[in-house]
């Protein structure tokens, strides 16, 4: 790449800018997607001009070799690619500082040697296994000359054992970040290990694309709609009847530019930062060696924050009140005079929670054929809610697309929307919202395992799954013992109303007395059972009970108790010479016992008669016997 320099260089500060429409892109079943600890930011004002160099497009580049596996004692061709708006530029290459122009020795077995162009091509027969992280510097030169331009970038060939046993695939090399210019060509590469060596699928949201089975992804001629994030998947024997969810994944974002000399428009980004973690945004300037760069940063167009041309914002200062647009100002000087003077170059940048799951799933759940099911968590976060326009003063919430997705097997059956926040015009909610699944009708098709995944424009979680089984046909409640028609108590005495039913359980059971529901206390319990006790009854316990019980297919409702708690009798002792007398009236149908003792100090009561009040409630006991010791008598009702 030779440049015919006027009084100045290129001057451009990009890189990983998320445009607003494009990132919920992201809101799908991935997982890890927080957006880097770097970021660069970009306004192409009216005006300004962008011949473009190494040093200012170098995020935009990147290397990517293919294949990215390779086994220990197998002989292994691999080529390693250049790719970005500058690989038709690229004179020479060099591997650990030395200038590709004969083979180097690469890494345990292999060697490195330059094709020409934008390619380099590694052979031999690896010796070691291992994950072999490597960069490869290009230059504009050749012969890797040192006065031309000049770009560094990274990957990683995953060497796996010879034999062994089956081994489930990792991840070993993430795709990179990328911000690309329109037009340009693009190239996302990762790599994984595992036995049998693992086969690779590329996704953009939840769609596999077609044809993307390598660990390279090309995408040719860039434009604004490829902008969002891409995953690699790693399958093998030992993934078979994997979901999407669970396969080894990795993400990577794909930003997309306006290329400079076309557009001079001005051009508004969006980049979403998680709350909590420090970021450092930077300004690249490829310039003349004699020139003297300025750079002031403001945040929200006011506050100076920095003169440096790099920004950090500390973990605790990335809060979503500090969500706005951050702005760098350069000017550029040499003996000459001035090249730059003023240009402004921003972004707006929002902060905000992850989701969060504050509770698991349950691990199983039954339920029968045509009962319902609801499947609940709570869930903390920004969900599907970001500050984006007037600084920290204004917000604005995204009414239309889903964060939540249920999937059964690995297969989505619901997308859901859910909103927290902001509460205010400055800050975001993190409180909880309870995010569920009704299941209605249930079949034999519902059964199976289901899981949950929360996503926002700062991060992704699963839930851990639930497996639900569905069982055959539920039958109604019938009741097989039903209560009394009528019940009698004195003050004091307990007993217990209970009932008998059949039906597809669980059976659930709720007492009433005069058509109102009770709850355990007082003298009640087991209101929630099939048997209602009642200790120490009184008076205010008269009136009508009855119990309803209820499954899955139905209800039914028992026959009236009719209670009736009365004050114990007043006994009347009728005594003369030949003969004794205890009588008195009370409820009819009580059991009653007379009792005797001779010593009220310490006494022993002997149960001398029983008998029950029959229909006319009368008790009554005589005996013709008046000799004998002095005596002591009480009349007891069980």
């Amino acid at each position: 790449m030779k440049y015919r320099y006027l009084q100045f260089m290129s001057v451009l500060m990009a890189g990983l800018l998320q445009l607003a429409p494009l990132a919920r892109t992201f809101m799908m079943n991935l997982q890890g997607l927080a957006p880097s600890s770097w970021a660069m930011i970009l306004r192409i004002g009216v005006g300004a001009s962008a011949l473009l160099g190494f040093d200012a497009v170098s995020r935009a580049s990147s290397i990517a070799i293919s294949p990215a596996n390779a086994t220990v004692g197998q002989p292994y061709v691999g080529t390693i690619t250049y790719s970005g708006g500058h690989a038709g530029s690229v004179s020479s290459m060099a591997f650990s500082n030395v200038c590709l122009g004969s083979a180097v020795a690469f890494v345990d077995g292999l060697t490195i040697v330059y094709n020409g162009g934008n390619t380099a091509t590694v052979t031999g027969t690896p010796t070691g296994a291992g994950n072999f992280a490597f960069t490869l510097k290009v230059f504009d030169q050749s012969g890797c000359g040192s006065g031309g331009n000049s770009d560094a970038r990274s990957t990683t060939l995953v060497v796996g054992a010879a034999g062994g046993g089956a081994v489930a695939p990792t991840i070993s090399a993430a795709p990179q970040n990328t911000c690309a210019q329109v037009g340009t060509d693009v190239q996302l590469s990762g790599g994984a290990s595992g036995n049998p060596l693992p086969q690779y699928q590329w996704w953009r949201g939840l769609t596999p694309i077609a044809g993307a089975t390598n660990s390279i992804l090309d995408i040719p001629n860039v434009q604004l709609t490829n902008g969002g994030v891409y995953t690699l998947t790693a399958s093998n024997s030992q993934t078979a009847g994997y979901s999407f969810g669970s396969l080894p994944k990795a993400n990577c974002y794909l930003s997309v530019a306006i290329s400079g000399g076309t557009n001079f428009s001005t051009f508004n980004f969006t980049n979403y930062a998680p709350a909590g973690q420090s970021l450092t945004m930077f300004s690249y300037v490829t310039n003349v060696a004699t020139a003297t760069n300025y750079f002031v940063w403001t945040y929200n167009y006011v506050n100076v924050i920095s003169t440096a041309n790099a920004f950090p914002l500390a973990a605790n200062l990335v809060t979503p009140a500090r969500s706005g647009t951050y702005t760098v100002t350069l000017s550029s000087t040499n003996s000459g005079g001035a090249i730059i003077s003023g240009q402004n170059y921003d972004s707006y940048w929002a902060f905000g929670y992850p989701p969060m799951l504050d509770s698991s799933l349950p691990a199983s759940s039954n339920a029968v054929a045509g009962s319902s099911i609801i499947l609940s968590v709570p869930v903390s976060g920004s969900l599907n809610v970001y500050n984006r326009s007037g600084g920290a003063g204004g917000y604005v919430t995204n009414y239309t697309d889903p964060c939540v997705f249920w999937y059964r097997d690995g297969i989505l059956v619901s997308s859901q929307l859910y909103e927290l926040g902001p509460t205010t015009s400055t800050t975001y909610s993190n409180t909880s919202v309870n995010v569920s699944l009704a299941l209605n009708n249930l079949s034999s098709a519902d059964a199976g395992n289901y899981t949950v995944v929360v996503t926002n424009f700062w991060g992704s979680i699963t839930s851990s799954p639930v497996q639900l089984s569905v069982g055959g046909g539920a039958s109604a409640p019938s009741i097989t013992t039903d209560l009394p028609a009528a019940k009698s108590l004195l003050v004091g005495q307990s007993s217990t109303l209970s009932v008998a039913a059949t039906g597809t359980a669980p059976l659930a059971y709720q007492w009433r007395k005069n058509n109102a529901a009770l709850a355990d206390g007082g003298v009640f319990s087991g209101a929630l059972t099939n048997a209602l006790t009642l200790t120490g009854a009184t008076t205010n316990e008269n009136g009508n009970y009855s119990v309803v019980i209820t499954n899955v297919a139905g209800a039914v409702t028992s026959s009236v108790a009719s209670l009736l708690v009365a004050a114990p009798p007043q006994l009347t002792l009728t005594q003369s010479a030949a003969s004794l007398q205890i009588s008195g009236n009370t409820l009819t149908g009580l059991d009653y016992v007379i009792q005797a003792t001779t010593n009220l100090s310490s006494p022993v009561w002997v149960s001398i008669f029983t008998n029950n009040t029959v229909s006319g409630g009368a008790v009554n006991y005589q005996t013709n016997n008046s000799s004998g010791p002095m005596q002591f008598y009480r009349v007891m009702f069980p």
